[in-house]
């Protein structure tokens, strides 16, 4: 087909995270390697981050900005925590929007085509990919942009770092 598969394996990471737990932690304090879309199918959630805390419930989609500094919290609502993960590394608007972490009230029918979106691990394809842009352009009109622009997040990211890090020069 002459295409690159590692160009895909390595720009998307589509699964369908199925823990038999009651409780699920992450760190991810030191950014978000990769924008991620999500819905949860079984249990909730809470991500907190420096300026934000979402609650996450069963049925809701939602969105985590690539880089952001957060820790995650997930509850099973018995013994089965279940959601569905597509993270990608680029996200490219007309206007270079930056968009906020958040819950995306989206209609219905574009919850429909998130559920049956194939969670295939490494192996995304040419129609899985049309398929996500394809509910990639139908939920943006509903997602929230953040006040902050890219320079501002990228000086107040190295602000963190140097913070963190004062050894640094």
């Amino acid at each position: 087909n002459g295409m690159n598969p590692s160009f895909f394996s390595d720009s998307f990471r589509f699964t369908n995270i199925n823990l038999k737990k009651r409780a699920h932690y992450t760190d991810a304090r030191s950014g978000c390697p990769a924008y991620y879309l999500a819905y949860m199918i079984a249990g909730h959630a809470k991500i907190v981050s420096d300026s934000k805390t979402l609650y996450i419930k069963e049925g809701d989609v939602f969105y985590i900005p690539k880089g952001l500094s957060y820790q995650s919290y997930w509850y099973s609502n018995g013994d089965n925590l279940n959601w569905l993960s597509f993270g990608f590394d680029h996200l490219s608007t007309s206007e270079n929007t930056n968009f906020t972490l958040q819950i995306i009230p989206c209609p219905e029918s574009v919850v429909a085509k998130i559920k049956i979106l194939p969670t295939v691990g490494t192996l995304v394809t040419c129609k899985t990919l049309s398929q996500f842009y394809d509910i990639m352009a139908d939920i943006l009109p509903y997602m929230q942009t953040s006040s902050i622009d890219k320079g501002e997040q990228i000086v107040n990211k190295e602000k963190k770092y140097i913070t963190e890090h004062p050894e640094c020069s």
